[in-house]
């Protein structure tokens, strides 16, 4: 993997940098998306085509769509089907599948119109589709639907769990969501529920995904969260609650924002007026209109003076300043790349 690479601006053009801020990818599309899997994503003639880290088009055909790699391979959509292409841009499984989803665990999702099934690498049939539909493999157990109830098929092609639930979620870390009624709840990779369906499902919120084993619930529209083993490890409090990372969430109260820990005790007390979460120890606040940086100890580390402010990743942070230029800064607040 080389060296991570950001998404520069200029002339309403868009490029990418290193992290150095030498321009590694000369501004010329009219989109891009940030670097995944060593890969971005841009506009060109009007299409989606990758684009990898040495600046190289992968343009050996257009689709209609084209997916992130991963495990090495992009789902690529032409006209209305799908197939896969590799890192080199070649079309090694065929457009021939009504959807397609990535690859994980060494599987893929695909669907024609005799159901959902799953595929190996080279293209082979793994389990052929005749399922209503399907998710991702992952800790060897794969979410299915037949007769509108779904369960869990596994790597040794069999039922595993059987369906009876409303939908279910893939595994994570060895727990899964299920739903009944709208409400969704945990079980184990036996079947067994750890926690039955109590919890109101609702749209644009992680259901039951855990981030440093603590996933969100919400209980009388207040957020709080719960562990791996179901126990409520901070009770419904906040107006707001965002995923842990480096063991700190970013939460709301009383439109203020602060920070917890995974105890619940608030790290940085509830008093901006809006917040990022914390990477690479430091995290995006706003005062009094303008935007600044904090670190763990709640000490301000680079001012609060830009309109907005996104957070660290591989030792740099976004911001747009006053005028609406875009600017790169280092953990110290030295400007290591900016918008003419």
């Amino acid at each position: 993997m080389r060296k991570p690479l950001f998404k520069i601006r200029k002339n309403s053009k868009f490029g990418f940098i290193d992290a150095e801020g030498t321009v590694a990818i000369e501004p010329q599309y009219i989109d891009a998306d940030d670097f995944h899997n060593d890969f971005s994503r841009v506009t060109f003639n009007n299409n989606l085509v990758p684009l990898d880290s040495y600046g190289r088009l992968l343009l050996k055909r257009y689709y209609r769509y084209v997916g992130y790699f991963e495990e090495g391979l992009a789902r690529v959509q032409l006209l209305n089907d799908w197939g896969y292409i590799d890192r080199r841009g070649n079309e090694v499984i065929p457009v021939q599948y009504i959807d397609a989803q990535d690859f994980k665990e060494g599987k893929a999702v695909i669907a024609t119109e005799e159901g959902y099934g799953f595929i190996n690498p080279d293209g082979s049939i793994f389990i052929p589709p005749f399922f209503e539909n399907a998710g991702a493999f992952n800790n060897g157990l794969a979410p299915i639907s037949k007769d509108k109830t779904w369960g869990y098929v596994g790597e040794n092609k069999r039922i595993a769990i059987q369906p009876q639930w409303e939908l279910c979620e893939p595994f994570q870390n060895g727990v899964a969501v299920v739903v009944k009624n709208k409400h969704w709840g945990l079980i184990d990779t036996s079947g067994a529920e750890i926690i039955p369906p109590i919890y109101e499902l609702i749209e644009h919120i992680p259901n039951g995904n855990f981030y440093e084993d603590r996933a969100i619930i919400v209980q009388a529209e207040k957020f709080g969260f719960i562990g791996k083993d179901g126990k409520v490890k901070i009770t419904p409090q906040f107006d707001f609650a965002g995923d842990f990372n480096e063991g700190i969430s970013l939460v709301e109260k009383d439109e203020l924002f602060g920070f917890i820990n995974k105890a619940g005790n608030q790290f940085i007390s509830i008093q901006y007026e809006d917040a990022g979460g914390f990477n690479e120890g430091i995290a995006p606040v706003r005062q009094q209109g303008k935007w600044g940086y904090i670190d763990k100890m709640g000490n301000q580390v680079i001012p609060f003076q830009y309109a907005e402010a996104q957070m660290f990743r591989n030792g740099l942070g976004l911001v747009i300043t006053q005028n609406g230029k875009w600017q790169y800064l280092n953990s110290k607040g030295e400007m290591v790349w900016k918008e003419d």
